[in-house]
């Protein structure tokens, strides 16, 4: 039985250093992707095991050691208090703003963006990630 999961993509983007020469603008160099979380969730009698923070920080080792650099993001529905706070004690921040719009069947409609950056780590060490929180007994 499944009882939550991780749903994610790599983009490109985060900072780019585009190269010129003889003015035409080559490729981006060191682009860094990004992991979007589309999707994270785990059924109401199953929170609070730490499930959710255990396959979020599965991804972010993931990415840690190599499969993006440039960080970690998602949209979170913006009345959803509950999961804004569970993001912001594992290391994300909110940007400001809201996307309009975003969560077409809900009222309200927006969400905020939460993102996390990355710190590359070696084989067999931590998350890579920025603020850590202990509290994984606090799962969405």
């Amino acid at each position: 039985m499944v009882v939550g999961g991780i749903r994610c993509r790599l983009e490109e983007g985060g900072d780019e250093e585009k190269e010129e020469v003889e003015g035409e603008t080559n490729p981006p160099r060191g682009i860094k992707r990004l992991l979007y979380i589309l999707t994270l969730c785990v059924l109401a009698p199953y929170r609070s095991l730490g499930l959710a923070s255990h396959l979020l920080e599965g991804v972010v080792r993931m990415c840690a050691r190599g499969a993006c650099g440039g960080g970690v993001y998602a949209h979170v529905w913006e009345a959803n208090e509950e999961a804004r706070r569970w993001y912001r004690t594992r290391g994300f921040w909110e940007e400001e703003g809201r996307v309009e719009g975003y969560y077409r069947r809900l009222r309200p409609q927006g969400a905020v963006v939460v993102r996390r950056a990355l710190v590359p780590v070696e084989e067999g060490k931590g998350a890579g990630a920025g603020a850590e929180a202990e509290e994984a007994d606090e799962d969405i």
